[in-house]
């Protein structure tokens, strides 16, 4: 799954505002321009499917902070997210005949999440939309007694669309006639019979998108995407970390030792780790986890230059650092998206052409989003995957493709590089 699309209204910086993304996207423009807004959007929904609307507007710093300064509580807030999707599901069955079983399947192909909030000058809030959207194909598998399904026939493509307002949440279905699926098959039995409005301030995606195995995983997109949200801060991963904990790796990379242990004990993972380090920093002879007696790990690392001494995480340096925490975020994390603020931090600059060759190599299988201030980034990420984020005297954040700008490509022409049109703030012409 990817992100195709983002739409955000009234959000921080940001008054109407629409992205298209690609498999890879380096967000560039200078401080408080907007890209930490940006992915802010994304955080926002994972911490409203986690603890709720109001404790995720809490957690943004409340309305006012949450909305654009400028627009505040005269217009609604609005975000609108389109994915990617290719997931299939069986949704009814039928028995022809003693011998024969077919089943009616859906393909989930495009997923299309909005949601918009009216805020009054009393701490009201209302649901002016929220809305869920699945494009899909329909089609008729059959069993003839073998065990195996083929696909018989294709019934076309369709649409189901989820809605939750004030009234009743009902469901469209926009499907070709010999698909029987119906709003009972979609929707609980107390949705069904409840009359009259829903239950206060629930958006679908507090809901989980209704436990339905046909929502679920489009849910993944936007609930597990704000976990991919990394802010690497060196100097967490210098201290010991409990040997209980999560095992998904932290935001901010605290718990790395935690994680890393997972790896390491697998001989056939601890390989792989160990080369794609060495990819980036060769002195770098191997990496441990070492186990303390108050039940904490401490990282813990081999240099060439003294094979012999495993140096605790308090004298490793902090872009070497940052090097093991952005490898375990994008090779050994099972996320289909991957937002990292500035990658290149504590890195050597001639290291990093090799950080951004390492996430372009993963853009193949997820899509990432990164944040940088680095000229060395922009000169390596390509002109194509550059997205300028700007700051205008109103005070609303704007997005550009520099490759779209004739001066840019003039410039570029004339063999000035990238890199060094950033560094001159020259992509913004």
């Amino acid at each position: 799954m990817a992100i195709k699309r983002v739409r955000i209204k009234n959000f921080r910086s940001f008054d109407d505002f629409e992205l298209d993304l690609s498999r890879f996207n380096v967000l560039v423009g200078a401080n408080a321009s907007g890209k930490s807004n940006l992915l802010h959007v994304f955080r926002f929904l994972r911490d409203i499917a986690d603890h709720g609307l109001k404790d995720a507007i809490s957690l943004q710093g409340g309305v006012d902070f949450l909305t654009n300064a400028r627009i505040g509580r005269s217009r609604p807030l609005s975000v609108t997210i389109t994915a990617d999707a290719d997931e299939h599901f069986t949704l009814q069955s039928d028995n022809d005949n003693s011998t024969e079983f077919r089943l009616t399947s859906t393909r989930v192909r495009e997923v299309s999440y909005h949601f918009s909030l009216r805020f009054s000058d009393k701490e009201d809030m209302e649901i002016v939309s929220d809305r869920l959207a699945l494009e899909c194909e329909f089609s008729e598998l059959a069993d003839d007694a073998s065990g195996d399904y083929l696909r018989e026939r294709d019934f076309g493509q369709g649409r189901i669309v989820l809605h939750n307002t004030n009234k009743r949440p009902s469901c469209t279905l926009d499907i070709p006639e010999n698909v029987s699926l119906t709003e009972r098959d979609l929707l609980p039995l107390n949705w069904l019979v409840k009359q009259g409005p829903s239950p206060t301030g629930l958006l679908l995606l507090e809901r989980r998108f209704l436990q339905h195995p046909l929502f679920l995983p489009p849910a993944e997109i936007f609930m597990g995407i704000g976990t991919t949200i990394y802010d690497f801060d060196s100097r967490q991963p210098k201290q010991s970390v409990g040997i209980a904990g999560r095992s998904e790796l932290a935001p901010d990379g605290s718990n790395l030792a935690l994680v890393l242990r997972r790896i390491l004990d697998d001989d056939k993972e601890h390989r792989r780790f160990r080369l794609l380090v060495q990819a980036i920093l060769p002195f770098v002879e191997d990496v441990a986890v070492q186990p303390f007696a108050d039940q904490s790990l401490l990282l813990m690392l081999k240099e060439s230059y003294a094979p012999q001494t495993l140096f605790p995480a308090t004298f490793i340096s902090d872009g070497t650092i940052n090097v093991i925490a952005l490898i375990v975020a994008l090779y050994f994390e099972d996320h289909s998206v991957v937002m990292i603020e500035e990658p290149e931090r504590n890195i050597y600059p001639h290291l990093i052409s090799r950080v951004v060759l390492m996430l372009k190599d993963k853009a193949e299988k997820k899509q990432i989003l990164v944040t940088t201030h680095s000229s060395e980034v922009v000169q390596h990420a390509g002109l194509e995957n550059l997205l300028l984020i700007s700051r205008h005297k109103d005070g609303v954040s704007r997005v550009s493709r520099p490759s779209e700008k004739e001066v840019v490509r003039s410039f570029l022409e004339h063999e000035i590089s990238i890199g060094d049109l950033h560094k001159h703030n020259l992509l913004e012409h």
